[in-house]
C-alpha cells in the first residue's frame, strides 16, 4: 500500500483501500490519517466521510482527544448535509456531542 500511496497521492481509492486495510487490523489512528488524506482529494465523497466517522467513533470509545471528537462531530455534520436526511449515525452521533458536553 505505500508504495501504491507514493505513486497515487492523488488517488482517493487508494487511501480508502489501505484505511479499510488498517481498520482491519485495529489500527485505527493510522486509519484516520490516510483518510484525512484521500479527503483532502476529494471533500465530498461520502465512502471517505463514512470511513472518517466509523474511524473516529471508535477511537472516541476508546478515549481519543476532546479535539478528535469535535472533529469527527464535523465530519457528521457534513455527512449529515450531504445524505439529505438519510443520516444513520444519530445515536452515535448523539453519543459523540455528550462525551463532548459532558
Amino acid at each position: 500500500y505505500e508504495t501504491a500511496v507514493g505513486q497515487h497521492a492523488c488517488s482517493s481509492n487508494i487511501y480508502i483501500n489501505y484505511a479499510k486495510f488498517l481498520i482491519k487490523i485495529d489500527e485505527f489512528e493510522n486509519a484516520r490519517r490516510k483518510l484525512l488524506k484521500a479527503l483532502k482529494a476529494d471533500d465530498s465523497n461520502l465512502n471517505i466521510l463514512e470511513l472518517l466517522f466509523n474511524t473516529g467513533y471508535t477511537l472516541a470509545k476508546n478515549g481519543d482527544s476532546e479535539f478528535n471528537i469535535k472533529e469527527t462531530i464535523k465530519i457528521a455534520d457534513k455527512l449529515k448535509a450531504l445524505e439529505n436526511g438519510t443520516f444513520k449515525y444519530s445515536s452515535e452521533y448523539d453519543e459523540l456531542r455528550n462525551m463532548v458536553n459532558g
